[in-house]
């Protein structure tokens, strides 16, 4: 599975978290510029609205529609559509030019905002990584009024975390990188070999750097020169005979390594990683009598290279399967000697649709044909519209008779041979105490309910659990969405009494979600794993807001992949009539629930 595959159409939509880093960086800008305050406000209202604005602004079709619908002016309405149209914005461009790259950079550290970025640039006379960490050092920050030793020590831990590569960034939102640099790469002449390593190619949630390894039949310099002048490079830190390295402007580094064509397998292999993959797999070799390293795979008794134009040469010279990257970890992967050996690991092409989608009819766009058609275009062939339940009497959730008319128009739909089926569902909150804060008489309506506890909720870990059991014993809901309630880099995901929740939901079939929004990735690895393990069902689903967002669902099934979860565990691995017994089952149990209550 490539990461340069399945989501192209996605990756050029910028995301709205892309779009509210972008009018931050003005703001920054301005404020360093010393310009107008109100057009600092305007830029600063328009990006808090961004965080947190359920559908694609960039989606939006005009000037006008931004405007309305985020409620901002005319001006930010345009930058934001000349990014989605042409992937740069002029202002920001200009605004960039009139200020050193590193000053920018100050805001790569954590702590570090446009306010104090100005003060550390006027009144300290810091412009760059280099010289705040000699003022810190100094004792400069601490001794400012506005800083203080506390403020000072965190930006010091900060700091070297970002010079030691500390800095990471989700990789959903470096895949629009990773694929111009992809191509930008791909267009230059003489190129013979180009793959994406490291970390990305992995699929880590989130990554320090992007790294590419190549071999061209030309000088390696017009490569090089590419890969220096990508419009997002901010400075170059290494430029090396077989080797260039760059510090781009969303604040990682990027690299691009030479190899030769009998080595380019070996420089990919070493490069994947992870490192104890890698360190495992040279102890293996050296047991059999070879020596391999980045640069070349050496028979050990006579000094003789083995030629690697490929990764799976090396493996198949030591007896191994070779592993999917994304499962390279160092440990059962490299006792994989026969095809029989390895477990069976979930393919995006075996996922046949999507538990967990919303539309127009709530807080999403499109429609359900949109929706469903987007959904065929994957080869999908059912999806579920969940759309959110009204909580309380003024939410924008759907009533129970906006949810009547929803089934109708569902069933309307299913009614034309479209290839695609949908399936009714609804996302409801899980309250205090598990209970489900909708409207009564709506469980009798869908096939599917989607529990979820609010992300904006500030629960403790025993708060979380407890309502997760309430609504796990109330046996209502079918599938329990972003059960941790992490964002990446935002908010930690809840340490779940796992003992007192998975024997509940294995008994009752109750599926855990796989949450493929590369914002959330909830359940992570580690817990869709220990769910498999208990005997559990999962269902990876995209939480897709436009019809755009479906194939977000890659983000997910590389979580499956990297837990090894099995596919028959997986609730959306099959065709439709696995979902549809697995409705009857549920509705047997609930019922069941029901008369024995």
């Amino acid at each position: 599975m490539s990461a340069l595959q399945a989501i192209n159409d996605f990756a050029h939509v910028p995301s709205n978290g892309e779009l509210a880093m972008l009018l931050r960086e003005i703001v920054a800008l301005l404020a360093l510029e010393g310009g107008n305050g109100d057009r600092q406000g305007a830029y600063a209202g328009a990006a808090d609205k961004l965080d947190t604005f359920p559908a694609s602004v960039a989606l939006m079709a005009t000037v006008e529609t931004v405007q309305g619908s985020l409620g901002v002016s005319e001006a930010v309405a345009e930058r934001i559509i000349e990014y989605r149209d042409h992937g740069s914005i002029g202002y920001l461009d200009h605004l960039r030019r009139l200020f050193p790259p590193e000053v920018r950079r100050l805001m790569v550290v954590p702590g570090i905002d446009a306010n104090l970025a100005t003060r550390l640039y006027r009144s300290l006379n810091i412009n760059s990584l280099r010289d705040l960490d000699v003022a810190v050092r100094q004792g400069l920050l601490a001794a400012d009024s506005e800083i203080g030793p506390d403020k000072a020590a965190m930006i010091r831990l900060n700091l070297t975390q970002v010079e030691h590569g500390g800095g990471r960034i989700p990789l959903g939102q470096a895949l629009p990188i990773i694929q111009e640099l992809d191509g930008l790469l791909r267009a230059a002449p003489g190129l013979s070999q180009l793959a994406l390593v490291g970390s990305a190619r992995r699929w880590e949630e989130t990554i320090g750097d992007i790294d590419f390894c190549a071999t061209t039949t030309e000088s390696p310099d017009a490569l090089f020169e590419r890969f220096i002048e990508y419009k997002r490079v901010d400075r170059v830190i290494a430029r090396e005979p077989d080797r260039v390295a760059v510090q781009l402007a969303i604040g990682i580094p990027a690299e691009l390594f030479l190899a030769t064509p009998e080595t380019f397998g070996c420089m990919a292999h070493w490069l994947t990683g992870n490192r104890r993959h890698t360190v495992r797999l040279r102890q293996l070799a050296s047991a059999q009598g070879y020596r391999l390293e980045p640069k070349g795979f050496w028979r050990s008794a006579d000094d003789a290279l083995i030629p690697c134009p490929e990764e799976r040469i090396i493996y198949e010279t030591l007896g191994l399967v070779m592993p999917p990257p994304e499962v390279r970890q160092g440990e059962a992967e490299l006792t994989w000697r026969r095809m029989e050996d390895v477990p069976s690991l979930v393919d995006a092409t075996a996922v046949q649709g999507d538990l967990h989608v919303h539309s127009a009819w709530d807080d999403g766009g499109g429609t359900i044909e949109d929706v469903a058609a987007a959904a065929k275009a994957l080869g999908y062939t059912y999806i579920a519209i969940t759309s959110h339940a009204q909580q309380g009497t003024v939410d924008d959730g759907l009533s129970l008779r906006l949810l009547r008319r929803q089934v109708a128009e569902i069933d309307r739909y299913n009614g034309r041979e479209t290839g695609v089926t949908c399936i009714s569902g609804v996302e409801v909150p899980i309250g205090p105490g598990g209970v489900l804060q909708w409207p009564a008489g709506m469980r009798e309506l869908v096939d599917i309910v989607v529990g979820a506890i609010g992300t904006g909720e500030d629960l403790s870990d025993d708060e979380y659990t407890a309502r997760l059991a309430g609504a796990i014993a109330g046996g209502q809901i079918d599938i329990i969405a972003h059960p941790t309630g992490r964002l990446l880099q935002h908010k930690d995901p809840a340490k779940l009494d796992w003992e007192r929740l998975l024997p509940g939901t294995a008994s009752q079939q109750i599926a855990w979600e796989i949450n493929a929004n590369w914002r959330r990735l909830d359940l992570g690895e580690q817990a869709a794993r220990r769910v498999t393990e208990a005997g559990g069902l999962l269902s990876i689903s995209s939480d897709a807001h436009h019809p755009l967002q479906l194939p977000m669902m890659t983000f997910g099934v590389a979580i499956a992949r990297r837990a090894i979860v099995p596919p028959a565990q997986v609730l959306n691995v099959g065709p439709i009539d696995r979902v549809r017994d697995w409705i009857t089952e549920r509705r047997r149990i609930r019922t069941g629930k029901a008369h024995s209550g």
